[in-house]
């Protein structure tokens, strides 16, 4: 077929997402800082309870506008927990220990996450507890409790479209049922639809809905939690309308652009993200109701930055757990 010599018109170029992403730490923000958590007296190292002291808040406001009409300002009150090892004998027993999701709608845990160019490091922050570990294993992340045991990893997962990522949290043990832990899906969106304004990062998470604790689970956490495989890809990628069945599913809260200063804001408590950076995002819980203000369940900021070393503060509530929370943040670390 020959050419009738006009040119074909080429692809609009891609828009560069603006340098400086994240502003936090608003002087003007009502959001409490928040409080310590220190060990129990008589308590071995790895089980901790929160003191008490100031309610660490984890309400969001608009950066630009305040409390938005009837939102107040909810505190989330810490409340005693522990962090215990299974009895012996039961089913992978270090998988248990940290897919054991927090106690209550108030319970928080307050962690850092320690980024090195070989490793990642999370701790709690009451005692520099480590807790769990991880290593870039290609575009996976092998995740393993702090004497080495591996108990997860985190597989990249291949997408047609070149700007969306997703992953899926397993159990290592190939052979294992059920054994699909969590699924997340990275995309960007726009802001408003408008040529003029960056694309912003944005996460979908979906995990298994797990209530109560102790003698209240029925069975290992690990048949509770998992699901067979490609369910829980499935899920992530169905319309956020469909009905997910027993599953818990999360999205990344949207910044607010400051047309003035042209970067993105997005609140956070005081202290919990210092510098702007593209891994500064936070998770809310999905609903129907568009009117209705979803709590914010993670939040994750850089704090400072030795050299090649970066801190993050990763704080996460019920109905997370440790795993599952840590695994979200490693997912994040591809964003540009």
């Amino acid at each position: 077929m020959e050419s009738d010599g006009s040119a074909s018109p080429s692809p609009s170029p891609r828009r560069k997402k603006p340098d400086l992403k994240v502003v936090t730490d608003m002087p003007d923000s009502p959001l409490a800082p928040a409080a310590p958590l220190a060990p129990a007296p008589g308590r071995p190292a790895g089980q901790v309870t929160p003191t008490a002291g100031r309610a660490p808040s984890f309400s969001i406001v608009d950066a630009a506008s305040g409390l938005s009409p009837g939102i107040s300002s909810v505190c989330l009150t810490p409340q005693p927990f522990t962090i215990d090892m299974p009895s012996p004998g039961t089913f992978d027993p270090m998988l248990e220990h940290f897919l054991k999701p927090l106690e209550g709608e108030t319970a928080l845990c307050a962690c850092t996450m320690e980024r090195t160019p070989r490793a990642f490091r999370l701790r709690l922050e009451a005692g520099n507890v480590l807790l769990l570990t991880a290593r870039r294993a290609r575009g996976d992340f092998e995740i393993s409790a702090a004497d080495g045991t591996r108990i997860a990893a985190l597989v990249r997962t291949r997408e047609k479209a070149p700007a969306v990522a997703s992953f899926v949290l397993r159990r290592v043990t190939a052979s294992a049922p059920l054994p699909e832990l969590a699924a997340m899906l990275l995309d960007e969106r726009e802001i408003a639809p408008s040529a003029s304004l960056p694309r912003v990062n944005a996460m979908r998470v979906v995990t298994a809905a797990v209530e109560g604790g102790g003698e209240a689970f029925s069975a290992p956490l690990a048949q509770l939690v998992g699901r067979a495989e490609g369910e829980l890809q499935a899920a992530v990628r169905a319309p956020p309308s469909a009905k997910k069945e027993g599953l818990l599913e999360l999205h990344s809260r949207m910044p607010q652009w400051d047309a003035k200063r042209e970067l993105l804001t997005l609140d956070f408590p005081t202290g919990r993200a210092s510098l702007a950076s593209v891994q500064n995002f936070q998770l809310v819980a999905a609903n129907d109701d568009p009117l209705l203000r979803s709590p914010t369940v993670l939040v994750h900021g850089l704090i400072a930055c030795e050299g090649e070393v970066e801190h993050f503060s990763l704080d996460f509530r019920a109905p997370l757990s440790p795993l599952i929370a840590f695994a979200v943040c490693l997912a994040a670390q591809g964003w540009q």
